[in-house]
């Protein structure tokens, strides 16, 4: 692990360190044509505390297990700098990345992926890690709740910190007083529209303060058409990701790798050919090999389905399926035509955006989702 710190300017003129974290695997990449993917990483510390030092052990172990460079902005804390002062200091951190090439640390992930959205950052953000997220200045617990003795994040703490944050909208009043003036890029669970944010990756611990709020925001998320992976971790409080007592945060941990796999196959997608309302079709063709492949077009035509941009099949055990030899099926299948055929890595990343819609738009594009059964049972099925 190979660290470097770089210096950046704020919005406001304010300058402040951002290191970065570069993993062996990294750096002994071959294919040094290709820009390598990059994480920018927010500290914890309820928006008063903590420091990239302070994190260093954990933002290394990310880059690890991500196998990704991270950039670690060393952002302004409340109450000496309160909102948007953080938030200006993270969002300037992607501007600056891209210009040169995730408690707290979640509310200004989440608060910098909206801002991005309304401002039309491009690129985009490619996706959004949102580890035991601080999102909702409104969450209270009362003491008779089955949860709150064992809170590591507590309600009046809650409070004092986000009044601290908050200064520069509350002008000292009370939260109670000053509900309708918090922006949503302060607090991010009161964002109305959550539509064109990124890919998301949500998880917390069943006995977090903040577990409610993450679980609402998830399924608010899903809801607005983002893609989601929310995990709720159960009997671990607030924290357990950095304590060696909870055998949890390894799974926590290889969770948000996995979220890789949607920047990933963005990437991949985009080396096909496909525009603007072209048509792909994503095939589930259970039971089938090589040499079923001329029936299972068949059923595509004969249910109605003559032609794709990109087909992308869970067939990568034949090879043989390929534009080439669609050339050699007979002519009741030739009228189904298609210009490429998409791997299978694709196939597992978009399967979960049409798993309850047989239609949707990804990237501009219709996609559609059918499901070949066994080729002994036959038949088409579009109720995956």
């Amino acid at each position: 692990m190979s660290t470097t710190v770089s210096t950046a300017t704020s919005i406001d003129g304010t300058t402040f360190d951002i290191t970065r974290f570069v993993p062996l695997s990294v750096q002994q990449s071959k294919e040094k044509t290709v820009p390598h993917r990059a994480v920018i990483y927010t500290f914890g510390g309820g928006l008063v505390a903590g420091s990239v030092a302070i994190s260093h052990n954990m933002i290394a172990n990310f880059a690890e297990q991500t196998a990704t460079q991270v950039f670690a902005p060393d952002h302004r804390l409340a109450p000496e700098n309160p909102s948007p002062a953080a938030l200006d200091d993270v969002y300037t951190t992607i501007t600056w990345l891209q210009a040169h090439a995730g408690d707290a640390g979640g509310t200004l992930v989440a608060a910098a992926a909206l801002k991005a959205k309304d401002e039309g950052l491009s690129p985009p953000i490619a996706a959004q890690v949102l580890r035991c997220p601080m999102l909702d200045d409104r969450t209270q617990m009362e003491p008779e709740n089955p949860r709150f003795p064992y809170l590591t994040w507590f309600p009046g703490r809650n409070t004092i910190v986000w009044k601290a944050y908050l200064k520069g909208f509350t002008n000292g009043m009370e939260v109670e007083g000053i509900s309708a003036t918090v922006p949503d890029t302060a607090a991010p669970a009161r964002a109305d529209d959550l539509h064109g944010l990124p890919p998301t990756h949500l998880g917390v611990g069943g006995l977090d303060l903040f577990r409610d709020e993450s679980t609402s925001f998830a399924a608010r998320l899903s809801s607005h058409g983002v893609e989601v992976q929310s995990h709720v971790y159960p009997g671990v409080p607030h924290g357990f990701d950095g304590s060696p007592a909870f055998a949890l945060r390894l799974e926590l941990w290889s969770n948000e790798a996995n979220i890789r796999a949607l920047v990933e196959n963005d990437a991949e997608l985009s080396a096909f050919p496909v525009a603007e309302g072209s048509k792909i079709i994503l095939v589930n063709m259970e039971s089938v090999n090589f040499s079923g492949t001329e029936a299972a077009v068949k059923e595509l035509t004969d249910a109605g389905i003559d032609h794709a941009d990109l087909v992308i099949a869970n067939a990568c055990v034949t090879p043989a399926i390929h534009p080439p030899a669609m050339a050699d099926l007979d002519d009741a299948t030739k009228a189904f035509t298609v210009n490429a055929l998409g791997p299978w890595s694709l196939f597992k990343a978009l399967l979960p955006l049409l798993q309850k819609s047989q239609n949707a738009k990804w990237m501009g594009i219709t996609t559609t989702l059918v499901s070949l059964g066994s080729m002994e049972t036959g038949g088409l099925d579009v109720t995956y």
